[in-house]
């Protein structure tokens, strides 16, 4: 009997064990542990974690010293049933109502987050407050609902959004991007049966409401902004243009619209057949004496939608293509890596482990 209580608090949830021997208000200090630990995880997830299973090893290892005051087969049958109906309700109410767990497939979110990172994506966030720029949130692909995605919001309801000459632009405004970085490298892996990769870069520091966060470009744009620096007001725009400036057309981004755009096997997975086209693309005619990087469109984004990038600017799917995303469908907002992993000879990535920006 008291093997099975061991396993009751090891496994299940801590205290039934104490319940199984006749002794469950010793065990109410762990079962209290385990109740308080998802909120602690969206403060500190290492230490929310620490709470999630120091308890469940603390509750099993007491039982076998305690008194035992109950038991017998049938107590046994009973308190098994009851945890399993309590360990699910539990598991769903925190999946439900605080946080749900994320691990990045793809490159996107360079130098966020990288593949292989694991997060916590904390859902009352939302529930109590409102999306703000710069938030790095999980949500459902516009184009296949039961598909998540990692990315960063850059503009809200109302807002208009702009990427001209590499350079993001926010109701006219522009984020300015510092270069940090003359060359970075990533690792990279499309798919999971492929060989992983080390792809080359360059790194900015972006501006966002105040707020700074990294991102990368293809190691030519630090050639294409020489160029600017020099030729603005005598080379055309498709001579200095990014390699993904935004809006390059008149066709409102969206779902029927991404396969066109989509560079690499993540774009060609969210690809659908859903006909929305959320927002407005306006024209802004030039004024003389611009340059090459003037304004000439401007998306408008939707009320109650946001608009998302990914850090990696070159290499994400994101609302470029399809469209801004309706805000029910953001699941919760990232602060944290609670774990991370990526190739074998990179073993534990200790050092990303904390909060993001």
């Amino acid at each position: 009997m008291r093997a099975a209580a061991f396993l009751l608090g090891l496994l299940l949830l801590p205290g039934s064990g104490h319940v199984l021997i006749g002794r469950a208000w010793r065990g109410a200090p762990w079962l209290a542990m385990i109740l308080l630990a998802p909120l602690v995880v969206l403060l500190a997830p290492i230490a929310g974690l620490v709470l999630l299973l120091a308890p469940r090893l603390g509750a099993a290892i007491e039982v076998l010293f305690l008194e035992r005051r109950a038991g017998g087969g049938a107590r046994l049958a009973v308190v098994l049933a009851g945890a399993l109906v309590a360990t699910g309700a539990y598991a769903a109410a925190v999946g439900g109502f605080l946080l749900e767990g994320f691990v990045v497939p793809s490159v996107a979110m360079v130098p966020t987050l990288q593949i292989g990172d694991h997060l916590f994506a904390n859902k009352l966030a939302y529930r109590f407050g409102e999306p703000q720029r710069g938030d790095v949130v999980v949500f459902a692909s516009p184009c296949q609902r039961d598909k998540e995605l990692v990315r960063r919001i850059v503009a809200l309801g109302g807002d208009t959004v702009e990427i001209r000459c590499d350079v993001l632009y926010v109701n006219g405004e522009a984020a300015p991007a510092e270069p940090l970085e003359e060359e970075c490298r990533y690792r990279d892996r499309p798919l999971e049966e492929l060989p992983w990769t080390e792809e080359r870069c360059v790194t900015y520091v972006e501006q966002l409401d105040g707020l700074e966060h990294e991102i990368v470009h293809d190691p030519a744009r630090r050639d294409r902004d020489r160029l600017r620096a020099v030729a603005a007001g005598e080379r055309p725009y498709e001579q200095l243009a990014g390699h993904r400036d935004f809006p390059v057309s008149d066709r409102v981004p969206s779902c029927a619209y991404a396969a066109d755009r989509m560079p690499g096997a993540e774009w060609a997975a969210i690809a659908g057949g859903s006909a929305q086209e959320p927002g407005r693309i306006e024209a802004v005619p030039a004024a003389p004496g611009d340059g090459a990087c003037a304004q000439r469109s401007r998306f408008v984004v939707p009320e109650g939608h946001v608009f998302l990038l990914g850090d990696n600017r070159d290499s994400s799917a994101d609302s470029r293509a399809w469209g801004a995303v309706p805000v029910d469908h953001l699941v919760g907002r990232v602060d944290s890596i609670w774990w991370s992993s990526g190739p074998p000879e990179d073993g534990i990535r200790w050092s990303r482990l904390g909060a993001i920006d």
